[in-house]
């Protein structure tokens, strides 16, 4: 998806930089998984998300998710239209399919495989710090997002710009 329009990451590390750069420290690594898990969401090829997103309307009960979800059931999304169509479908306005892919490219994040974000949750145990994290998000947006500049711009706004300013890594 990302390279060659497919969901290519190099190595675990690179989504940890991208976390700790934006700030999002994810408070348990039993996220998204468990509450799709407890929502009987079972993700069985690269059109589960799409489905699932569109008859559970993805209620997000709790923050046991992803992890479990790929540990579990293995998510392996065969091309770029998923996430795509996902977001779409959500009412997330994506201008083209051009546009997750920019955005990642330009955040460096190069996938290798599908095991990399699990490998990336259990080993380096992200976590997200405070309540803008993204679980609250969906839940509280209800994954309303007007355009493709919207995620980026969420997670630069939740940022908290003293803090940012202070730290040493970040330039502005």
């Amino acid at each position: 998806m990302l390279e060659e329009e497919r969901l290519i990451i190099s190595n675990y590390y690179t989504i940890i930089q991208m976390l700790e750069e934006e700030r999002l420290i994810i408070s348990n690594y039993y996220t998204i998984i468990q509450m799709l898990e407890e929502e009987r969401l079972i993700i069985s090829n690269y059109y589960t998300i799409i489905q699932m997103l569109e008859e559970e309307r993805l209620i997000i009960s709790n923050y046991y998710t992803i992890i479990q979800m790929l540990e579990e059931e293995r998510l392996i999304i065969s091309n770029y239209y998923t996430i795509i169509q996902m977001l779409e479908e959500e009412r997330l306005i994506i201008s083209n399919y051009y546009t997750i892919i920019q955005m990642l490219e330009e955040e460096r994040l190069i996938i290798s495989n599908y095991y990399t974000i699990i490998q990336m949750l259990e080993e380096e145990r992200l976590i997200i710090s405070n309540y803008y994290t993204i679980i609250q998000m969906l839940e509280e947006e209800r994954l309303i997002i007007s355009n493709y500049y919207t995620i980026i711009q969420m997670l630069e706004e939740d940022l908290d710009v003293e803090d940012l300013q202070s730290s040493s890594h970040i330039n502005f």
